[in-house]
């Protein structure tokens, strides 16, 4: 599957040197650098967006300053939107954050921002896993035990998120008796939830899980249920080479019930899990950002993600360092966009909109 290597971070890494290259280049380089997140602070997208900020400015021409500021709402459509339809082209404000392809897939009037049409910096892949808490009835001492507990209580942000999306078809795809409560404003607000017991189970990055979780971890209180994965057309299964001690989803879905998972829900899922987990964020540019100032901040972002302590911040935090996904690999993933095929279109459209 994907290999440990640069995060979400990427992302706010090339957004900071958007700054550099524009008009007033002729005048010389920028003073700053606004990334728009779209999160609120606290989170698995702000924490990534502070830590590569602190070395983007390096790489740009006159060191510039980079600026967060958060955009929350509508899972990152909000932010989005803004950067699509309200940023100028000038290379001094880009995007950081998720991308929705169901919201373009379905043509949901929410999202105004085609992707196609932004300049893509770069992209981050996230292996996306579920934690649980051990203390329910009867007590979880390993993945399977899932299985056997009514009516767990799942935390999520909305609906129709895409963290919340995966939640409940994978849990729908085991048979899982679950509630869900959404509303969690962010990542960091459902963790607090799920450690006062609010909540039983939370989908997150693996790595946040990691670094978040660790000490309920090792305490006993909670434990990484299972991470997402997908499989190939010729049904092997693509799993993440960094994670040793947790199974993936489909690994976990056969151990229960003996054969592999099929069928049009599972098809949605692998198909949702391809675009969302081997590619969840994404570093962009308003359209009309010109071909130089793209070049530039990708190289930027190239360098700045090579950085050892950029790198090292993550390997101390999680024993593993970020994900990252190539640019080729996001001009792949976005074009499954246009390879969705009718069931999965109904089936993304019956949790998107219905919540079932």
């Amino acid at each position: 599957m994907k290999k440990s290597i640069g995060r979400a971070l990427f992302a706010t890494a090339a957004l900071a040197s958007t700054l550099f290259t524009t008009g007033a280049d002729a005048q010389g380089a920028r003073k700053q650098l606004t990334i728009i997140v779209g999160s609120g602070p606290g989170g698995t997208m702000d924490t990534n967006a502070r830590q590569i900020a602190q070395y983007l400015g390096r790489h740009l021409p006159g060191s510039p300053t980079v600026v967060v500021q958060n955009m929350p709402g509508g899972s990152g459509m909000h932010a989005t939107n803004y950067i699509y339809e309200v940023a100028k082209p000038d290379a001094q404000t880009i995007y950081y954050g998720i991308w929705f392809p169901i919201a373009q897939i379905l043509k949901t009037p929410e999202l105004k921002a085609q992707y196609d049409k932004m300049g893509i910096i770069g992209a981050g892949a996230d292996t996306r896993g579920i934690v649980v808490r051990r203390d329910v009835t009867p007590r979880i001492d390993k993945a399977a035990d899932i299985m056997k507990v009514q009516n767990l209580v799942v935390g999520g942000t909305s609906l129709n998120g895409a963290q919340d999306i995966l939640n409940r078809m994978s849990l729908d795809l085991l048979g899982v008796k679950y509630k869900m409560v959404t509303g969690y404003g962010n990542g960091a607000e459902s963790f607090l939830a799920i450690v006062r017991g609010e909540i039983d189970v939370l989908n997150n990055s693996y790595a946040t899980i990691v670094r978040r979780s660790g000490p309920e971890i090792k305490a006993g209180k909670l434990m990484p249920g299972y991470y997402f994965c997908t499989m190939d057309d010729k049904g092997n299964v693509q799993r993440a080479d960094f994670i040793k001690d947790t199974p993936c989803l489909i690994d976990l879905y056969k151990e229960v019930h003996g054969k592999l998972p099929s069928g049009d829900l599972f098809d949605t899922l692998n198909f949702y899990t391809n675009m969302v987990a081997n590619m969840i964020y994404i570093l962009a540019t308003p359209p009309g950002v010109s071909e130089e100032n793209l070049k530039q901040l990708r190289e930027a972002y190239a360098k700045a993600v090579a950085e050892p302590e950029f790198i090292d911040f993550y390997v101390k935090a999680t024993g593993f360092g970020p994900e990252l996904a190539t640019l080729d690999d996001a001009k792949r993933i976005m074009g499954l966009v246009g390879t969705v095929r009718p069931h999965e279109v109904a089936t993304l459209r019956q949790y998107y909109e219905t919540g079932k």
